[in-house]
């Protein structure tokens, strides 16, 4: 092999390295994306047990189409957004 043959094959070969180490830079920038812009959502009660539970999004994304019910009870329900730090019903 000639010195430009040895040239080109550790040029391509940094290319690949480099490209690999790209594709998994963009996967983990993908997932601190997703993590900064979670909903979490939480049932809080006040005052006397009677009184219904109240839905609060303590994450730091809009929680969407949040579906809820209360299991052994007919009471369910679809809420469309709730927007962070924010309580509902």
């Amino acid at each position: 092999m000639t010195p430009t043959d040895w040239i080109q094959l550790g040029s391509l070969i940094l290319a690949v390295v480099t490209l690999v180490y790209l594709i998994r830079y963009a996967g983990y920038t993908k997932l601190i994306a997703e993590a900064t812009s979670k909903p979490s959502v939480i049932a809080t009660r006040s005052g006397v047990i009677t009184n219904p539970p109240r839905l609060r999004n303590i994450g730091s994304g809009p929680a969407l189409d949040v579906a809820w019910s209360v299991s052994g009870t007919k009471k369910a329900g679809k809420i469309s957004y709730i927007e962070p730090s924010t309580t509902v019903l």
